[in-house]
């Protein structure tokens, strides 16, 4: 007989486990997304100097280390993913892969709108 509480207890981990590691591959893409088209990062993270004044250089590096984390993550992910048994190992990776990829994509179209719309305003 199957035992559908350990089947759904299962399911729900694995569920949580994946929800976990998307919402932070996303922050860290979302994060270099935003500075790479708007040039500034989502608010929380700003670096600044001494006399209070942004520091865009520690804006780049932060960029740049929020996508290092991001693709980190994805990989170290996909590699775990892909040691998993059976269809499973083969599923999960690329399902993961185009959960992130159109998620990343979409935002991408947004900043590049919203950009183009900060641009016009300032030309006019």
């Amino acid at each position: 007989m199957i035992d559908f509480f350990s089947l759904f207890k299962g399911l729900f981990v694995v569920l949580a486990v994946f929800g976990v590691v998307m919402f932070f591959e996303l922050l860290f893409f979302f994060q270099c997304i935003k500075y790479y088209k708007t040039g500034e990062l989502i608010v929380g993270t700003r670096s600044q100097d001494i006399f209070w004044k942004e520091d865009k250089t520690g804006d780049f590096i932060g960029a740049i280390f929020f996508l290092g984390m991001g693709i980190g993550i994805f990989v170290s992910f996909n590699i775990a993913l892909f040691l998993v048994e059976g269809v499973a190992g083969i599923i999960l990776p690329i399902l993961h892969g185009v959960i992130i990829t159109t998620l990343v994509y979409w935002y991408w179209k947004k900043k590049t709108i919203e950009a183009n719309q900060k641009e016009d305003v300032q030309s006019t």
